[in-house]
C-alpha cells in the first residue's frame, strides 16, 4: 500500500523540487510538438532529481569549488534539462576527483555539452572520460552558448511537459514506473550517511574536548583561588607569629625586670641582718 502511494505521489511530484526555474517554461513551447514513447515515460528519473543536494554535497566535499557548482546547476536551470543530469554530473566529478584529482572548468564543460545536446548516459560517459581542462571562452562564444541554452530551454519544456503527462496517463492505467538510478541512489545516499556520520563523530569528539577544556579551566580557577586563600593563610600565620614574638620579648623583659628587683631585695635583707633587723618579704620571682 505504501509503495502505491509512493509512486502516486512521484508522479505527479514537479520537477521543480531541485530546480525550481524549470517550473516557468517560455510561452513559445506551446508551439513545438513532441512525442513520448511509452518506454521513456515509465523509465521515471525521480530519485536522481531528489538526490541533486546529496551529489552537491559529496562534490564540495570531495573539493569542487562552489562556482563550478553553481555554473552547472544555471546550465540546467536555464536550459530547462532534468536535474537528474546534473545529479549524475556531479556525482561523477566528484568520484574522479578523489581518485584521480582536480580538473578546472566543470561548470563550463557541462554547460557546452548540455547546448551541444549531449544529455543522460551520455554525458556521464563524457565527464568519466574527460581527460583535459576545459579552455576558457570568449565573450563571443559565451553569447552563442547562451544562445543555444535559451533555444534548447523551448524544445526541453514542451518535452517535459509531455513526459509528465504521459507518464501520468500510463499510471493512470495501471502500468508500473521504473526508478532509474535506483543503484546509484543508494550508493550515494549510503555515502552520504557515512560521511555524516564520520563528521557527528568528529563533532562529538570536538565537544568533549571542548567539555575537557572548560572543565581544565574551572580546575585552574579553583586552584588560583586555592592559592590565594593559602597566601591569605600564610599572612595570617606571620602576623601571628610577630604578634608571639612580641610578647615573648615583652615578657623576657618583664622577667628581666623581677630579676632585678630580687636582687636589690636580697641586696637589702642581707644589709639589715648586718645591722640586727629583720629580713623584708621578698617580691615574687
Amino acid at each position: 500500500m505504501k509503495q502505491v502511494v509512493l509512486k502516486s505521489i512521484l508522479v505527479v511530484l514537479p520537477l521543480a523540487l531541485a530546480i525550481p526555474a524549470i517550473a516557468a517554461p517560455p510561452t513559445v513551447e506551446a508551439e513545438v510538438a513532441v512525442e513520448v514513447s511509452d518506454e521513456e515515460a515509465l523509465d521515471d528519473d525521480i530519485l536522481m532529481v531528489i538526490d541533486l543536494p546529496i551529489a552537491a554535497d559529496e562534490a564540495r566535499d570531495a573539493g569542487l569549488e562552489e562556482a563550478e557548482i553553481t555554473e552547472a546547476l544555471d546550465a540546467a536551470e536555464q536550459s530547462a534539462v532534468s536535474a537528474a543530469i546534473i545529479t549524475e554530473a556531479l556525482d561523477d566529478e566528484a568520484e574522479h576527483f578523489r581518485g584521480k584529482g582536480k580538473r578546472k572548468a566543470f561548470g563550463l564543460w557541462v554547460k557546452v555539452q548540455i547546448a551541444e545536446g549531449v544529455r543522460g548516459k551520455e554525458l556521464a560517459a563524457l565527464i568519466r572520460d574527460r581527460k583535459e581542462d576545459f579552455a576558457e571562452l570568449t565573450d563571443e562564444e559565451k553569447a552563442e552558448l547562451d544562445t543555444k541554452i535559451k533555444e534548447l530551454a523551448i524544445k526541453h519544456h514542451a518535452h517535459r511537459k509531455a513526459l509528465h503527462a504521459k507518464r501520468k496517463q500510463l499510471h493512470e492505467e495501471g502500468k508500473e514506473l521504473r526508478f532509474e538510478g535506483k543503484e546509484r541512489h543508494d550508493k550515494m545516499v549510503a555515502k552520504a550517511e557515512e560521511r555524516h556520520a564520520e563528521a557527528k563523530a568528529i563533532w562529538k569528539q570536538a565537544k568533549k574536548a571542548n567539555k575537557m577544556a572548560k572543565h581544565g579551566e574551572k580546575m585552574d580557577e579553583h586552584a588560583e583561588k586555592m592559592d590565594e586563600h593559602a597566601d591569605k593563610m600564610d599572612e595570617r600565620l606571620e602576623k601571628r607569629e610577630e604578634r608571639l614574638e612580641k610578647r615573648e620579648e615583652m615578657l623576657e623583659k618583664r622577667d628581666e625586670k623581677l630579676e632585678k628587683r630580687d636582687e636589690k631585695l636580697e641586696k637589702r635583707d642581707e644589709k639589715l641582718q648586718k645591722h640586727g633587723g629583720k629580713p623584708g618579704k621578698q617580691g615574687p620571682k
